[in-house]
């Protein structure tokens, strides 16, 4: 890909920018906040309050534009729940709530159409979309045109008037090992390809039998991480195209990934199933010392049982090592 700010000429073919799509005007120096909900499929209240939240912590840090992941509103992984006749008329009622929610500091909302991805620019209750990507990156383009203080919203390979100075990459792939790498080493070679910074936004937590990776990021142009934020938790931050004070650190270490994958999807089960107590059977596999081990660095010991035959050996030493609740099963004749 020509690298848009070496030897551009406005109103050429770069396979950039459109410069048809909807803008909205902002100052010529902005920050760019991401936010990072973790969104349960199908509860629209519960998913509308937490990107208020997060955008209004993007604001307080000084935000000028906030992104928001592909399918934040409704959830990712919908399955039957999109079929139901009353699902669409949710989403656009939610929709509408949420653009009443912003305010002069625009919101990309990337939509429910993750093979060709749209974004909807929520500004001081008005709603705008811009066109859906033309290639399979699911990347849209951030610029303003040439001598405007503006911001446009466009699919990359489309004539534009002006260079961007944002890529967005969307991405709705759940977790799995070696993942984020993978990402991550696409959007530093985009971003060095192209000489412009590319954000990725990414929703986080558990969302039935998958896990979302959250950690978004956004890189310069010249292919240096600038900031990510927190691996498969919900969060929000303000990131600029400056050097970071510290140094973000790298992605943590595959088998560090995989336990905090499995404790985050633990926690999530736990708390959608609004059950106030776990309970364990260590006579079930050998996976149950690893999974009391984690259980005890999500949840306090009284929310915690153990299923024994009897009071004594090595089950009942594991038990009591961590402090949880043991239930004597009566002897099967």
């Amino acid at each position: 890909m020509k690298r848009f700010y070496q030897g551009h000429r406005p109103g050429t073919q770069h396979g950039g920018l459109p410069g048809t799509a909807e803008s909205v005007t902002l100052r010529v120096m902005w920050k760019a906040g991401v936010i990072q909900p973790e969104s349960v499929p199908g509860q629209f209240p519960g998913n509308l309050r937490s990107i208020v939240d997060l955008y209004r912590t993007c604001l307080n840090g000084g935000a000028e534009l906030v992104v928001c992941p592909a399918l934040a509103l409704g959830g990712m992984h919908t399955g039957s729940l999109a079929l139901r006749s009353g699902f669409k008329a949710q989403q656009q009622a939610a929709l509408a709530y949420l653009a009443r929610e912003i305010t002069n500091i625009p919101l990309l909302l990337g939509t429910q159409s993750p093979d060709n991805p749209e974004c909807y620019l929520l500004r001081s209750g008005s709603i705008r979309t811009s066109n859906g990507s033309k290639d399979a990156s699911a990347t849209l383009a951030v610029y303003r045109k040439t001598g405007e203080d503006e911001l446009t919203i466009a699919p990359p390979g489309d004539e534009a008037d002006a260079p961007p100075g944002l890529l967005l990459r969307f991405s709705t792939a759940p977790w799995h090992e070696g993942w984020l790498e993978r990402e991550e080493e696409a959007a530093r070679c985009l971003a060095r390809e192209t000489g412009v910074p590319v954000l990725s936004p990414r929703l986080a937590g558990g969302e039935g039998p998958w896990l979302l990776p959250g950690a978004s990021s956004l890189w310069s142009g010249n292919g240096t991480l600038r900031g990510r934020l927190r691996l498969f938790e919900q969060d929000a931050a303000v990131f600029t195209a400056h050097t970071p004070e510290e140094e973000v650190p790298s992605l943590p270490p595959a088998p560090e990934q995989l336990r905090l994958a499995l404790k985050k999807g633990m926690a999530a089960f736990i708390g959608q199933s609004n059950h106030e107590t776990v309970c364990l059977n260590p006579e079930e596999g050998v996976s149950a010392p690893l999974l009391l081990h984690l259980l005890s660095e999500i949840l306090p010991p009284t929310r915690i049982a153990i299923f024994l035959q009897g009071s004594e050996g090595p089950s009942a030493s594991l038990a009591a090592r961590y402090g949880v609740r043991i239930v004597v099963m009566p002897p099967v004749d």
